[in-house]
């Protein structure tokens, strides 16, 4: 009604169904054919739409290996009790020096294509949303890594593409 349009459905050959769109003006055609992929791409992200969660090692560069580890007494939340732990090496960069360096751009480039993904997914809704950054203690998921793990070391490669896959992640508040 809001582009003055005729709307109705047509099956085609196929058993796919076809959208067929009539107006007086090809305009008004143009303009309800915009709202309908609009739409279509709204109800799409809502279906399929999923959080993605972007973990970055800021370390990385200090060490090879990860050991997951009993969670110390000072943990703010002890339900969780697995947190994986990078084990320095000595041929790598001296422990701490991140801190004092900037993000890789490879690291930049992937913070970027997540807030792009985020922003991709509620682009079609009205109203106001939060943008959060989360910086705090990780834990493993007790879901898939159980207290068995404890003491068992991975390659970090490896590591990451765990976490970043099937188990994930928990971010407890400090």
């Amino acid at each position: 009604m809001y582009d003055e349009v005729f709307i109705s459905l047509a099956q085609s050959g196929s058993e796919q169904w076809q959208i067929q769109i009539e107006a007086y003006d090809a305009l008004r055609v143009y303009l309800a054919e915009e709202h309908v992929h609009t739409m279509f791409d709204k109800v799409r992200t809502n279906a399929f739409g999923v959080q993605h969660t972007l973990n970055i090692m800021l370390d990385e560069r200090e060490g090879l290996d990860i050991e997951l580890q009993e969670a110390e007494r000072w943990w703010p939340n002890r339900t969780d009790k697995v947190v994986p732990r990078l084990l320095h090496s000595p041929i790598m960069d001296t422990a701490g020096d991140f801190r004092e360096e900037g993000l890789h751009s490879i690291q930049l480039e992937s913070l970027q294509h997540a807030i792009k993904l985020a922003f991709e997914h509620v682009r079609h809704r009205k109203g106001a949303y939060d943008f959060v950054v989360r910086l705090g203690c990780l834990a493993l998921n007790p879901k898939h890594v159980g207290e068995s793990q404890v003491g068992k070391t991975y390659e970090k490669g490896t590591f990451l593409k765990d976490v970043n896959g099937e188990i994930g992640m928990d971010v407890k508040k400090w």
